[in-house]
Parts: C-alpha cells; sequence; structure tokens
C-alpha cells in the first residue's frame, strides 16, 4: 500500500527498492530519479506532464520513462512543473525537455504557450554538448562544452 501522508522522517522509496540511484531531482511537487544503468524514473504530480509520461495523470510510485529507454540518461533538472534531462552514451550532450513551456522553459519554438507530455530534444541545442543544466521556476539554463572529435 502507498503511503500519501505526509511525514516528519525519511522512509524508503519501495517503488525503487533494490535498484541502485545515482542522481535525483526534485520540482515543486515532483521527483526524478536516475538509476546506475541509466534509466530514468519520474513519479509525484503530473498537471501539465512533467513526469515525461505520454499523459497529464500523477504518478504515487516510480516509473519509467519509456520514451527514453534506449538512452542513458546522464543529469537531470526539475523546474516546477517542468523537467530536462541531458543524455550520454551515442547521444552525449543532447538536452530533452517536458511538461510545461508557457513561459518559454523547454527551449522549445512554439507559438504560444504549450504542454508538452513526453521528453522532446531541444533542437536550438543541437550540435552543442550540454554539460549541465539547471531548472528555475519559470527558467532554464544550460552549459555547453567543446564536442568530442
Amino acid at each position: 500500500m502507498w503511503d500519501t501522508i505526509q511525514g516528519n522522517h525519511p522512509v524508503e522509496v519501495i517503488g525503487l527498492k533494490g535498484k541502485r540511484v545515482s542522481k535525483i531531482a526534485c520540482g515543486m511537487k515532483h521527483t526524478l530519479a536516475i538509476l546506475e544503468s541509466g534509466e530514468l524514473y519520474s513519479w509525484g504530480w503530473n498537471c501539465r506532464g512533467q513526469l515525461g509520461l505520454g499523459d497529464d495523470k500523477d504518478r504515487y510510485e516510480p516509473t519509467k520513462i519509456s520514451s527514453l529507454e534506449m538512452h542513458i540518461v546522464r543529469t537531470i533538472s526539475c523546474g516546477s512543473y517542468y523537467s530536462m534531462a541531458v543524455l550520454g552514451g551515442s547521444n552525449d550532450g543532447d538536452l530533452y525537455s517536458w511538461g510545461s513551456n508557457y513561459d518559454g522553459q523547454l527551449g522549445q519554438r512554439s507559438g504560444g504557450p504549450i504542454q508538452v507530455e513526453i521528453p522532446i530534444v531541444v533542437e536550438a541545442l543541437l550540435g552543442k554538448r550540454i554539460m549541465a543544466i539547471s531548472c528555475g521556476y519559470y527558467h532554464s539554463l544550460a552549459i555547453t562544452g567543446a564536442n568530442p572529435s
């Protein structure tokens, strides 16, 4: 049984039991976790698609982001209602974003506010190697580095 009651002490995330987490990021009401294998999981509030699961339904347990399962995720960051991930492996340095883009925080070209429910590449930064990202409430930052030859 899943406990949705607030507590005052740490508890194990049952849905990740036996899995080794390498990185974790928290947004306003959602969480992302990268496993040592490079798989990405999300859970929490999902009103704007910030979990990257193809819908806007909340999740009370960690759920694998299947649209990225063929990739290795290197780093993550969460904003208020959106998320970002930088890939490793053969797509090293590619930046993906999803969730609310009402203020352009996803870096996606659009004619107005949009909601993205699955991770999509930030085309404006293709060809740049993203080294680090940081998501704020309604803005994002990326540090680029040299592409490997």
